[in-house]
């Protein structure tokens, strides 16, 4: 069992959507190693007695209910048994933080954003291919580049495997509007020229938005579910919509970051 001391963060398996959802922090307790109960009540094999500290999110039911508790809520301050595979000691979240900032690049919008204007438009696109490639080729083997793109009107995502020499692109309307395809085939163009072999260029089933505004927010949330997702990737292709409260939180995150 995680020391005493030591914050742990507490996570519920999303049974809808796949992936495990930060529910609580909480501090565990040495004692659980020699304590059957929790409330009179068994723990459990496979469970640990922990105590919530912070709610992330209230609503959420308990996985193992108690007498005075049925929610997350209700239960800040008191012991409760939780699932030992779902609870994380911060250290451990730490390391796997940074295995995710190991695995993960960003490439800015700036690198592929719509040229400026009164400019050799063949000159810039070439140039901004060639320092893309650098980037890309000297990369270590398994890092993957997350590369947003504005077409100056729409936001779509590219997820770059240098080693793998793939692209997936993940585009929250679906279907590409004409401009936006006529644009991604000239930077693949000029990308190839500097390139003895073919990229292998796929279009991902992802969210799709149902408004018309929602893009970045949806692209920021592909990244961010790529990223905190072990299996991020194959996660966003086998579903269909964000809810309107998934996107919130992405709204919510950006502008406290912003702020």
């Amino acid at each position: 069992m995680p020391n005493a001391s030591k914050e742990c963060h507490i996570f519920l398996t999303d049974l809808v959507n796949g992936g495990d959802v930060l529910v609580a922090i909480s501090r565990p307790y040495t004692d659980c190693i020699t304590t059957d109960t929790v409330h009179e009540i068994p723990l459990g094999e496979g469970n640990v007695r922990v105590t919530i500290t912070v709610p992330k999110l209230k609503c959420a039911l308990l996985p193992i209910l108690t007498p005075d508790a049925t929610y997350i809520e209700k239960a800040v301050g008191g012991f409760v048994a939780w699932p030992k595979r779902l609870v994380v000691l911060e250290t451990s979240l730490s390391q796997a933080r940074r295995g995710v900032s190991q695995r993960f690049e960003f490439i800015s919008p700036f690198l592929v954003s719509p040229v400026q204007q009164n400019v050799d438009r063949k000159v810039y696109v070439r140039e901004r291919a060639k320092n893309i490639l650098r980037i890309l080729t000297n990369a270590s083997r398994g890092k993957l580049f997350l590369m947003p793109y504005n077409s100056d009107q729409h936001w779509i995502l590219a997820v770059i495997d240098p080693w793998d020499d793939s692209v997936l692109y993940f585009n929250p309307l679906g279907n590409e509007p004409g401009h936006l395809m006529i644009g991604r085939c000239w930077w693949e163009e000029e990308l190839k020229k500097q390139r003895n072999y073919d990229t292998l260029i796929d279009t991902a089933r992802c969210h799709i938005q149902e408004g018309y505004i929602e893009c970045g927010y949806f692209v920021l949330a592909f990244m961010r579910e790529i990223t905190l997702t072990v299996d991020g990737l194959a996660l966003l292709q086998t579903k269909d919509l964000y809810t309107d409260a998934g996107i919130s939180l992405v709204r919510q995150e950006w502008a406290t970051f912003v702020m």
